[in-house]
């Protein structure tokens, strides 16, 4: 019985939440109101988070592409996450590790009041980073835009996480032809051209 005791004890503190997350900077974000700035998850990587009080949400965490960082191009998506009854968490990164890191970091109980969904949003290089991490950490999904896939870009993601990817027809940087032929190759991809779209996040 006292072993009992213990392990409900420890796993009880062990669910009891994490720490609230250090700010660099401003703890306001000016795009959306409420949400934090600059979240030291991993020195010197930070992000940004938006996980409003009320019931707990999904979390939509968004990986930028090698062109901006998680407060450029990608800060469209966080009024219509919102709406969509999302909390989200734009991450900036050097490597797939560091993605990871902030995975781990934003699902530590309590620190976010969240539920335990999870989907990744991404653009250009992030998307071969959020479709690697797919094979690896559970997430319900993965959505893409305008991905660029490395060489040997390995397809089996798990059946249980679904793949959308958005790819523009009118995109001079990346074959849309060979993304296409990925998604096929992707237990559960839905592939969704959107005709005239160039490379850049619109």
């Amino acid at each position: 019985m006292f072993l009992i005791a213990t392990l409900a004890a420890s796993l009880s503190l062990g669910n009891s939440g994490c720490a609230l997350p250090r700010a660099r900077g401003l703890e306001e974000n000016y795009i959306q109101p409420g949400a934090r700035s600059n979240l030291i998850y991993k020195s010197p990587y930070v992000l940004d988070a938006y996980a409003p009080a009320g019931d707990p949400r999904p979390a939509a965490v968004i990986i930028h592409g090698g062109k901006g960082d998680k407060s450029t191009y990608v800060d469209q998506l966080f009024p219509l996450l919102d709406k969509a009854g999302y909390a989200w968490f734009s991450v900036d990164y050097g490597s797939a590790e560091d993605v990871r890191t902030a995975l781990d970091y934003v699902r530590c109980p309590g620190r976010f009041n969240i539920t335990r969904h999870m989907i990744l949003i991404c653009e250009d290089t992030g998307a071969a980073i959020a479709l690697e991490l797919a094979r690896s950490t559970h997430v319900d999904g993965v959505v893409t835009f305008g991905a660029r896939l490395r060489t040997g870009q390995r397809a089996d993601v798990p059946a249980a996480t679904k793949v959308l990817m958005i790819q523009g027809t009118g995109d001079e940087e990346v074959n849309s032809a060979t993304v296409e032929d990925f998604c096929k190759r992707v237990p559960q991809c839905t592939w969704f051209p959107v005709a005239g779209a160039i490379h850049d996040f619109e």
